[in-house]
Order: C-alpha cells, then structure tokens, then sequence
C-alpha cells in the first residue's frame, strides 16, 4: 500500500518566552512562547504549506508475510496501553512503514512529512537517530506532527508539546548526545495525546473540555531546526510502526 507524500515548511524565527514548564506529564499550559516572523510570510507552526513536493511515495507497507512477526510483536505493547486506558480498544490494523530522512539547514523553521493517513485513534512507534551541525539549540530536534500539534525533543534534551504558537507542555528528559538514538511513541486517542521516549511517559495533552473538538487528522515525522550551520538537524526514523485502533 503506498502513501501520498507532502512536505510542509513553516517558519517560526523563536523570540522565546517562557517562564514555566510544565514539571509532570498533564496537560497543563505553560505561558505562550511568541514566534517573530521571519523573511517569509508563513505563521509559525501552523499546516499551511509553503512548498509542497511529491516524489516518488515513501510512506510504504512491507509485505504481509513480513508484518505478521511484527504484528504480534506490536500487539503486545498495544494490549498495554489498552490496559493503562490510554487507547479505546486493543483491536485494529498494524503497518510497518518504509524509514524517513529529514534534514533542514534553516534557522526557525520545521519541515515535517505527512504519512498520508488521517486518523483520530491510533499508535505510533520509530526508532529516531538525531544529529546536529552548530551549537545546541532547544528549538532544533525531531519529532511526530499530528493533526494541527507536535510532540518533539529538542537537542537541549527538553521534550514539548506545541500547539500553534505556544508550548503547551515542556519537560525535560535528559542530556541528548550528538549523535543520539530514541524511539518515540505517540498514542492519539481521539480526544487526548501521549508521548513516550524510550518507554517512558513524559507529555499528554487533551482536548475533551472543548466541544467538538478532537485531533483527527494526519500524522507524520518532522524535524525541527534551529541552526543554518552545515547540514542543520538531521533526523532518521527507522522501524516506523503504525496500529490503526479499531473505533469502539
């Protein structure tokens, strides 16, 4: 099965405010961060497109002879969270996708890679390797996008959760190496998120307050720069594993 492709570069030249972060995973907001707009006319972090390419699909699924291992392997971890109520049922479908290559060498901006797939409950897990040119910067990482958010950690080893213009929950993690290698997992549930890193909980946000409200829509990788230097931010997503969970 294959995956349209769309690359999105938004600008968001940091002018960073922020007095607080958020100290545990809950969705508690942390005070807004103001972007500055940079030499292009495009709002910071939104999905408003200021280039859109379509190579050949990268977004691919393996054979079925090849996912059934991986499917009961997943299965697994799926059956966890369904346990720890984080996801509505632990049926669904299981994709293992092709690997993702980011690189941005632009100062205040991300660039991101849609899976093609719009969803409202599902899981995603990828290995990430993370790598660096210049000095080490919190707004310059990897991360996953979905619907209009993103959960990523930064080089500074602090993870964020961003919801338009402002960090709605910032933790940190630990001192990140360069190179260095995660796996990030991200559960939608429809109307609440969490992101993991290395197995550990660190950030959730929920929108079941706001009427209507949900966080259907498409998923995909990111990397986030923070540098001009060489090649920026690079980021390798490896063994990206997606479970559609099946709507209760």
């Amino acid at each position: 099965m294959k995956f349209a492709i769309k690359f999105f570069v938004s600008s968001f030249c940091i002018l960073v405010m922020i007095s607080a972060c958020v100290p545990t995973p809950t969705p508690e907001p942390t005070p807004t961060i103001t972007l500055a707009p940079s030499d292009t006319p495009t709002p910071a972090f939104t999905s408003t497109p200021t280039k859109t390419i379509t190579p050949e699909p990268t977004f691919t699924a393996t054979p079925n002879a090849t996912a059934t291992q991986q499917y009961l392997s997943f299965l697994e971890i799926v059956q966890k969270y369904y346990k720890n109520g984080w996801i509505s049922s632990d049926q669904g479908k299981y994709k293992h996708l092709e690997d993702v290559h980011l690189e941005l060498a632009k100062a205040g901006n991300y660039k991101w890679i849609s899976s093609g797939i719009k969803a409202g409950r599902y899981v995603v897990r990828t290995t990430v390797t993370m790598k660096r040119s210049g000095p080490i910067s919190t707004f310059s990482g990897c991360g996953i996008k979905y619907d209009t958010q993103m959960y990523f950690l930064g080089q500074d080893g602090k993870v964020s959760n961003v919801v338009g213009n402002t960090v709605s929950g910032q933790k940190f993690y630990k001192a990140v190496p360069n190179p260095a290698e995660y796996q990030f997992t991200l559960i939608v549930n429809q109307t609440a998120s969490y992101f993991f890193i290395d197995g550990k909980w660190l950030l959730s946000d929920d929108v079941r307050k706001i009427a209507g409200a949900n966080y259907f829509g498409e998923w995909g990788m990111a990397v986030i720069s923070g540098t001009s230097e060489g090649s920026g931010t690079v980021c390798e997503f490896k063994d990206i594993e997606y479970w559609a969970v099946k709507t209760p």
